[in-house]
């Protein structure tokens, strides 16, 4: 016996309509019978009024189809999960950081959720992705934290690749087509200070009373090259002056979910580290823990049972990453504006000082001592690097500088022509 749908169109076997209209299919999944169903056969078709657009039958069929020779059943409950439902459990399955879940929770909450959350795994697409990065970047978010959500998103819908819940991951090169229709340039490469800018700031410190303060924290990363984290969870007992060396134990860190600020160990294993003091760091540090003996000024917070911290605030509490990003750029705008005017009393061009981030001085210093090493399992070690490709990064920067300037040099040497 043919079956014909209300539009008097030939069904195929194992497809029926309904009497309330929807479309229905009809399959064997190791003898348990299992059905499809759409409100459209064709992709043609137009679902009645108040029915939300979905899948035509036939395509679920094919989708059926392809998923079961890729072992996947679209039927499955795991294809019921949310977006969100999904994120909570692989999250629990995580070994991560505590620092790194909390960015990856507000990474989520913020950017993520509120558009996609809701939906099912199984459907989002490659387009979903591509549309909210797109928002995200036309609303003035930035292509750095574009691929941070990236970062976030793209390993999850692997791992539903691997639960054989979806085929393929929809993530996979959302960024760079959002980049392209956004006409979002790529973004520039972080760039060490120039030695002369490194001087030319500490020097302001030095001269400076307002901001003199700040002289042993930036002399100390400027000369070591550590993590702001690690830099602001030193502790008296992690210099060790008879050796001449800083200990890297710990990184400080803030959490919403946990209370405040914790203690942690480094980024990662390579974190933990021991790095020699130079002269005018080991100086400072002596400086400062003698002024603070004199003054009476201690730490006032215990922070997983430590409380000897360094590098404090003039109320005695420890000083937060924002706190000395924000003091650069005090000390930057400051600087600048007084260098300006000055060079316009001397009739001459200003010598201005870029902005920068705690992150840049660590770049900086490991840019200074590429410059003075050749061993890059030395400068890796130093610089806590877990990966070698980071530390070979800097090194090629600064060795194709050096081989432009070995040539300027040759040039000068070498008589071809003449």
């Amino acid at each position: 016996m043919v079956r014909k749908d209300s539009k008097g169109r030939t069904l195929k076997p194992n497809e029926s309509q309904r009497p309330d209209g929807r479309y229905q299919y009809k399959y064997s999944d190791n003898g348990k019978f299992k059905y499809l169903y759409s409100w459209t056969l064709t992709k043609n078709d137009v679902p009645p009024k108040g029915k939300r657009q979905d899948l035509c039958l036939r395509e679920k069929i094919k989708l059926l189809e392809k998923n079961i020779y890729n072992g996947i059943d679209i039927t499955n409950t795991k294809q019921k999960f949310t977006l969100k439902d999904y994120y909570t459990r692989c999250m629990k399955t995580k070994n991560l950081k505590p620092l790194t879940v909390d960015i990856y929770n507000d990474v989520f909450r913020l950017y993520i959720e509120p558009y996609l959350g809701s939906m099912k795994l199984s459907d989002i697409k490659y387009s979903n992705i591509k549309e909210l990065y797109c928002s995200l970047l036309n609303n003035g978010l930035s292509l750095g934290t574009i691929k941070n959500i990236q970062n976030v998103i793209h390993p999850l819908f692997d791992e539903g690749v691997r639960d054989d819940i979806i085929l393929k991951n929809p993530a996979d090169g959302a960024v760079q087509s959002a980049q392209q229709l956004c006409k979002i340039k790529k973004s520039e490469p972080r760039h060490a200070l120039q030695p002369d800018e490194q001087t030319v700031f500490l020097e302001y410190l030095k001269n400076t009373r307002k901001f003199r303060h700040w002289i042993p924290i930036f002399v100390f990363m400027f000369g070591t090259g550590c993590r702001i984290g690690e830099t602001l969870a030193l502790k008296w007992q992690d210099i060790d002056f008879d050796n001449n060396v800083v200990n890297i134990r710990h990184t400080l860190w803030y959490s919403r979910s946990h209370n405040g600020k914790h203690l942690g160990s480094p980024k990662t294993s390579a974190g933990v580290r021991t790095i020699p003091l130079l002269r005018e760091v080991k100086l400072q540090l002596l400086s400062l823990k003698a002024m603070q003996m004199r003054t009476g000024l201690f730490c006032m917070e215990i922070i997983d049972n430590y409380s000897d911290f360094i590098f404090l605030s003039r109320t005695g509490k420890i000083i937060s990453s924002n706190g000395v990003n924000n003091a650069i750029k005090r000390i930057v705008n400051s600087y600048n504006k007084a260098e300006r005017k000055l060079a316009v009393s001397e009739n001459r061009e200003p010598y201005i000082l870029p902005t920068f981030s705690c992150h840049t001085i660590r770049h900086s210093f490991c840019s200074r001592y590429c410059e003075n090493e050749t061993n890059v399992k030395v400068i890796q070690t130093i610089m806590g690097h877990a990966n070698i490709k980071t530390t070979l990064d800097v090194y090629s920067e600064i060795s194709e500088k050096k081989k432009q300037e070995s040539f300027a040099d040759f040039e000068n040497k070498v008589k071809l022509l003449g």
